[in-house]
């Protein structure tokens, strides 16, 4: 068993190291003539270091001392609630991250597409999209289970974010 603060550790390493690619990616995209200017603003720099620290932190997430890959997918909708019944309080506390790690997500794109047509709908769009990347990823590279729920709950812990930004 993994202990907590090894947990956290770990994300706080993973954190660091999207950072340094943000930055990296960041210097690069300033370095390129023309209309690239605009997707060099400290927005799209934020933007950018919190979904690559969603992508490192959910794929490279702390796991036993011998690492078997699973390759798997489950599109049964609110499978954690039958399994809390096999995994205990586990289930729920998975799908509570997911939607507190995303509403983070919808507060910055909430502020960042302030103004625009359809903010709503375009919110929905990144965040569906982010989410799927995410889960696609994970069964890709066999880092996990690629799972409905974990979709659902990310985009509406999103939306959650946005329409808490939207309202304050």
């Amino acid at each position: 068993m993994v202990s907590l603060q090894n947990y956290f550790l770990k994300g706080f390493g993973l954190c660091l190291l999207s950072l340094v690619v943000a930055i990296l990616i960041h210097v690069v995209i300033k370095s390129l003539p023309g209309r690239a200017s605009k997707y060099s603003s400290p927005k799209a720099f934020i933007i950018l270091w919190y979904v690559l620290a969603l992508e490192f932190v959910s794929l490279l997430k702390v796991r036993e001392a011998f690492i078997v890959p699973v390759r798997a997918y489950n599109f049964q909708f609110f499978a954690w609630v039958g399994n809390y019944f096999s995994q205990g309080a586990t289930s729920i506390w998975q799908i509570m991250l997911n939607f507190l790690m995303y509403a983070p997500l919808g507060i910055i794109l909430a502020q960042a597409c302030k103004g625009k047509k359809r903010t709503h709908l375009r919110l929905a769009l990144i965040l569906t999209g982010v989410s799927v990347t995410n889960e696609l990823l994970q069964y890709i590279f066999a880092l996990g289970v690629a799972d409905i729920d974990d979709l659902l709950a990310n985009v509406l812990g999103g939306l959650w974010g946005s329409s808490l930004y939207m309202l304050w």
